[in-house]
């Protein structure tokens, strides 16, 4: 196994859910794009993992536009990514 670190620009509620993993404060909808996104990262990744991030900022353009999150507060997240050697 090989693991790397990539960057991502996430949505700020996600990256409080991702590290914290914690839900609770999200809507279905926002949990089903959330959910989404995590199912398509593991389809190229066996582990991902946030490990850090930026301080908060407003983007209209990141990672999760393609899920269905729009511009709002984002941050710049550290993700530790692991797939196995000769994948």
């Amino acid at each position: 196994m090989v693991i790397i670190t990539e960057t991502f620009e996430l949505p700020l509620h996600w990256v409080v859910a991702l590290v914290n993993d914690d839900t609770s404060y999200m809507g279905d909808r926002e949990i089903a794009r959330l959910d989404k996104f995590i199912k398509h990262q593991l389809t190229q990744y066996e582990i991902f993992n946030v490990v850090s991030y930026s301080e908060p900022y407003y983007s209209e353009w990141h990672d999760a536009r393609e899920f269905g999150e729009l511009a709002g507060e984002v941050a710049e997240c550290e993700v530790q990514v692991a797939t196995y050697k000769g994948d």
